[in-house]
């Protein structure tokens, strides 16, 4: 089956599975914003800025009105010893958490109405991991955001369900 969309917006792209997926992606003819240089075209976000995700959408939906497929990759992960209480702190983790899924959440949130306002079928591609069935004891924040990220999607594709926005998920180890 052929990839359906002719415009990606590749959120997370600047190194390894993004960044191969938009080269991938644009070998196949496929313009995607995200890096690159001739089919592919570049938007600045900080994707630990969740509360830009609402301007984010504003600006990348008015600069490219024929998206029509959001692919969420953005991801980090660091190790913590969580029987010591000087291997990082508190903020450390919540940021981890931020980024591997609360990001999802928001730019979800924000590019919902755009993709459910097109005509022809759209789609949300999300990153995940099988670490959210089972958790990979030294990286806790990474596979716990990613369990929440699998709730997240089992919720957010009933809710889609009856509309022409399709949920997509990569999993990966």
């Amino acid at each position: 089956m052929a990839f359906p969309y002719k415009h990606v917006l590749l959120v997370g792209a600047t190194s390894g599975i993004g960044r191969a997926m938009a080269d991938r992606l644009i070998q196949a003819g496929i313009k995607v914003t995200a890096h690159g240089e001739e089919k592919a075209s570049a938007m600045n976000y900080d994707i630990s800025d969740i509360n830009g995700a609402p301007q984010f959408t504003a600006d990348a939906t008015r600069q490219y009105p024929d998206i029509d497929c959001i692919f969420l990759n953005p991801g980090t992960q660091r190790k913590y010893d969580l029987t010591d209480p000087k291997d990082g702190d508190l903020s450390d983790f919540r940021a981890e958490m931020d980024v591997n899924f609360i990001s999802y959440v928001a730019l979800t949130q924000a590019f919902t109405p755009f993709l459910l306002s097109k005509s022809t079928p759209t789609s949300f591609i999300f990153t995940s991991s099988l670490l959210a069935l089972v958790p990979a004891p030294r990286i806790p924040a990474y596979s716990a955001a990613k369990a929440a990220m699998n709730a997240f999607l089992y919720c957010l594709r009933d809710q889609l369900r009856e509309s022409s926005v399709k949920v997509i998920d990569l999993a990966r180890v």
